[in-house]
């Protein structure tokens, strides 16, 4: 959608466009949301999809889920743990052409294994099959991450127990 086919009544998640930008405010436009809210909304916020709504829908339905995942957060952080390592969970980067994280094609067509630990990234080493590129990673992986996300497991599981309750 380009920004020209914006018109009255045009709807973008919970928001509806009510008026068109003018002059001034040429980037804008004024959008009232399903619980009667009104707010000038960016343009290019609305038709990449970033402003679906005012927050109301946040407010009412997803309160105790979103309460649960600052509790989460804030004791995974304690513990000085991620809530998922990578090749514990994370998805794949879109650039990588393996489809195995920390394994990407070098130049001469070998298979290059690496792992990220904190800021550093650690050389695993050259392979001539993918394979066994991928069993280096997962190797590097159960070394470095194994310990840690299983506590972080831990901190969830009792989380979750104890809302339960």
């Amino acid at each position: 959608m380009k920004k020209a086919d914006i018109k009255p009544g045009t709807q973008f998640g919970y928001w509806t466009v009510i008026e068109l930008p003018d002059a001034t405010r040429h980037d804008y436009v004024l959008c009232r949301c399903i619980c009667g809210k009104e707010k000038l909304i960016y343009v290019y916020n609305l038709i990449q999809g970033k402003s679906l709504s005012c927050g109301c829908k946040r407010k009412e339905g997803d309160s105790l889920a979103l309460e649960d995942g600052r509790k989460l957060m804030a004791k995974v952080h304690r513990a000085h743990v991620a809530i998922k390592y990578a090749g514990f969970g994370r998805e794949i980067n879109k650039n990588n052409s393996t489809g195995v994280p920390g394994v990407s094609v070098f130049r001469n067509g070998r298979y290059r294994a690496y792992i990220n630990i904190g800021r550093k990234q650690i050389h695993l080493g050259f392979f001539d099959k993918l394979d066994d590129a991928k069993e280096a990673r997962k190797a590097a992986e159960q070394r470095y991450f194994a310990d840690r996300q299983e506590k972080a497991n831990e901190i969830k599981d009792k989380l979750k127990n104890d809302s339960s309750k």
